[in-house]
């Protein structure tokens, strides 16, 4: 009997530090977490794998990366909660997510943001962080920064391995993209936004055969960067989003 008594009384004691322990510490700001998954359909990209695509082609990515820049949040008001400034996503070297503490909103709607750099940082000169020329995505201060880089190899219909270069930038080329999306924000708690970048959508209707290296070096290029801008809107899609308390 005694035993019983002891165990009853410890119960309040269980039952408070559990509810301590699992609560979010107090006036906790919420986070939100953004990850970018580069794939083919579903599988994400490495270095050395080869992907099919229709025409006999298939490719394979050395090197990738890209610009995400001012993703941001948006209610139905048109009200909007930034998430990031400028961010250069690097799939192969599993350099793809950002986060960042956030103010409370509800009825988020809409997810926007921009690939690439916008006009006035793209001609702005010695930048630091992920616009540092050192990480090799800037042609000229004139020219700009390039938003997208693919290099690799491709294989053609004849089984004939050729190179595979796309640096695609100019101002002309920025895309800005909008994806549905409907998520509270809460306190104490934080989230994860899943996005993919699926390749075979970017280049559905670009052949690589005889249009295999491109520079986005003039107007001979427009006609691909055009194709290209219209195809990445297209080309992201929200997969999944985690909500979980802040620990």
């Amino acid at each position: 009997m005694k035993r019983i008594l002891t165990f009853i009384a410890v119960l309040p004691l269980i039952f408070t530090s559990c509810k301590e322990e699992c609560l979010p510490p107090e006036n906790a700001k919420p986070k939100v977490k953004v990850v970018f998954h580069t794939t083919v359909n579903g599988a994400e990209v490495a270095s050395g794998v080869s992907f099919d695509r229709p025409g006999g082609e298939s490719f394979q990515v050395d090197l990738m990366k890209y610009y995400v820049s001012h993703f941001a949040l948006v209610d139905g008001t048109g009200d909007s909660l930034m998430i990031n400034d400028h961010h250069l996503i690097d799939p192969i070297n599993q350099k793809k997510s950002f986060s960042k503490e956030v103010e409370v909103k509800s009825g988020c709607e809409h997810v926007r943001f921009l690939l690439g750099v916008d006009e006035l940082h793209n001609h702005s000169g010695n930048q630091e962080g992920d616009l540092d020329p050192v990480n090799g995505m800037i042609w000229t201060w004139s020219t700009g920064y390039i938003f997208f880089k693919h290099e690799g190899t491709f294989t053609d219909a004849t089984g004939a391995s050729l190179p595979l270069l796309y640096h695609y930038g100019q101002d002309r080329a920025l895309v800005e993209v909008d994806l549905p999306i409907d998520l509270d924000i809460e306190e104490g708690k934080s989230y994860e936004i899943h996005i993919d970048l699926n390749l075979a959508i970017l280049y559905q209707g670009i052949a690589f055969t005889d249009n295999n290296v491109h520079q986005s070096a003039g107007t001979a290029d427009n006609p691909w960067i055009d194709a290209l801008k219209q195809n990445f809107r297209g080309a992201f899609q929200i997969v999944e989003v985690k909500e979980s308390l802040i620990q």
